[in-house]
């Protein structure tokens, strides 16, 4: 079974500077990123956390469920509240956030926009497990973007060879040095008539 495309940022620690990272990608991927990503770069701190306060987390908790509402492109269910607080006491996850800055901030809302729950594996590995947004600042500040390119830059000065950036928004991470990656699960059933008969049923046979 063909399965979405999973996205890998390999050998990081091999860039020299931000210019060396630039050439690594495509022209247009660089243009793309000089005129969507660094240009909005001063709208935002950037703030890497281990510890946080509940309300902070309970923040976080709502920014991943705007995530969780509106992406479509994979089947998600909710992770409980209960995975998340565990992940303040495990010294291996930490949160990256965008915190819009005041004088941009005209919705006075809160000023974390953005959120990356992030594991620090072994061998050098950093993977970005899930995001949260707040819808209303995306599409102006291009929070997505942002995000993905900051992960990129935080990876880089943590040493971290490689991230695995997961499943989905493709396009978006391959425009930020992400090796496009085709997958494929594997089933074996003892017995494939109801199997057979969904695909009869799909395909109208």
């Amino acid at each position: 079974i063909n399965m979405p495309d999973t996205c890998i940022v390999k050998n990081i620690t091999s860039w020299k500077g931000q210019e060396d990272y630039l050439q690594e990608v495509s022209y247009k991927s660089r243009k793309h990123i000089r005129k969507e990503v660094l240009q909005y770069e001063n709208y935002f701190d950037v703030k890497v956390k281990n510890k946080v306060s509940k309300h902070e987390l309970n923040h976080y908790i709502d920014l991943y469920r705007n995530v969780m509402n509106n992406n479509f492109e994979i089947n998600m269910f909710e992770y409980p509240e209960k995975f998340f607080t565990k992940m303040i006491d495990n010294p291996n996850w930490e949160f990256v956030t965008l915190e819009l800055k005041e004088e941009f901030n005209t919705k006075n809302k809160n000023q974390t926009v953005a959120v990356v729950f992030s594991y620090k594996a072994e061998n050098g590995l950093y993977v970005p497990l899930l995001i949260g947004m707040d819808y209303d600042y995306v599409v102006d500040y291009k929070v997505y973007k942002q995000m993905l390119y900051q992960l990129v830059q935080h990876a880089k000065k943590s040493e971290f060879n490689e991230m695995h950036l997961g499943f989905s928004a493709s396009f978006e991470k391959k425009k930020i040095g992400a090796d496009v990656i085709p997958t494929t699960a594997y089933i074996q059933t003892k017995d494939n008539y109801s199997i057979e008969k969904i695909e009869m049923m799909a395909f109208g046979s």
